[in-house]
């Protein structure tokens, strides 16, 4: 059957749903490959020559990106002036691994949403996981569990959701179609675990990171001691409910949560952490 034919008996969503059911049974379902420039900012660390002058080739290499990762680090410094005028400059004030992660955002960011056909629900979902991983960041320093990979873990956590939506985008214009956000979010729910999988398998991922993508929705205290997975599964409720909800409903929400003993996450630090919940959101939009 013809796809204008498949598009005579079923709704819009369904059309869609069968085109990435056949991709996946035919093993043509293709992925964005990471650019090389995130794969060598992965874990960076310290303030060495060699590690800022990666910073500032990857940050300036197009201008895009240059004003992308100023604007970021001129709110992450919670500054009112005119920023930063130079990457030069963001680094010195907030430190190579802090940048590091802005510029890594950035770069995949444009890998995967600077295509105009892919704006709406999965930008929007995409900023969720950015405020994700700022409050994968929070937490890891708070609880103090966090490690060079925790930022990247909260950032990838849901990735194959992001590009199973940019899947349905790509077939819907492919088709011919225009669904609705609903659509696309129930057909990339059906086949967002599929394309995580081969993101793993596909991407250089570290495996600490591949480990948060695989467990962080499954794991509870019974899995043994908490790590990136914990805080990010932590951090994903917190971007889930104050990104939509604002803080107050955050509280009401995860007090007293076991999650929250597990990390020896006090009262007077929870809300120390959603007191951030509006700046959080800040940044996240900024990209």
């Amino acid at each position: 059957m013809s796809a204008t034919e498949t598009q005579r008996v079923l709704p819009i969503e369904g059309v869609i749903r069968n085109e990435l059911a056949e991709l996946v049974r035919d093993s043509e379902l293709s992925v964005p490959s990471l650019p090389d420039s995130a794969t060598g900012l992965m874990g960076l660390t310290g303030v060495s020559d060699a590690a800022v002058s990666k910073l500032v080739a990857a940050a300036e290499r197009t201008p895009l990106l240059r004003e992308r990762v100023l604007r970021v680090a001129t709110l992450a410094a919670q500054l009112d002036g005119s920023g930063f005028s130079s990457i030069h400059e963001a680094i010195a004030h907030l430190g190579t691994a802090e940048v590091a992660d802005i510029v890594l955002t950035a770069v995949v960011h444009g890998r995967l949403f600077d295509d105009k056909r892919c704006a709406g629900v999965a930008v929007d979902a995409w900023r969720r996981s950015i405020a994700t991983a700022i409050w994968a960041r929070e937490i890891g320093a708070v609880s103090r569990r966090g490690d060079e990979y925790t930022y990247l873990g909260g950032l990838l956590h849901d990735l194959g959701q992001h590009v199973a939506k940019l899947a349905c985008a790509w077939s819907a214009v492919r088709l011919g179609l225009d669904p609705e956000d609903a659509d696309t979010e129930r057909a990339a729910l059906e086949h967002g675990s599929h394309f995580t999988r081969t993101l793993c398998d596909q991407w250089p991922l570290p495996d600490a990171v591949i480990e948060v993508i695989r467990n962080w929705e499954a794991w509870t205290p019974h899995d043994g001691a908490p790590g990136n997975a914990a805080v990010v599964q932590l951090a994903h409720y917190l971007a889930e409910i104050a990104y939509e909800q604002g803080p107050e409903l955050t509280r009401e929400a995860l007090a007293g949560k076991p999650l929250l003993d597990t990390l020896r996450i006090s009262p007077d630090r929870f809300n120390a952490l959603l007191s951030r919940a509006g700046w959080v959101k800040a940044q996240a939009a900024a990209y």
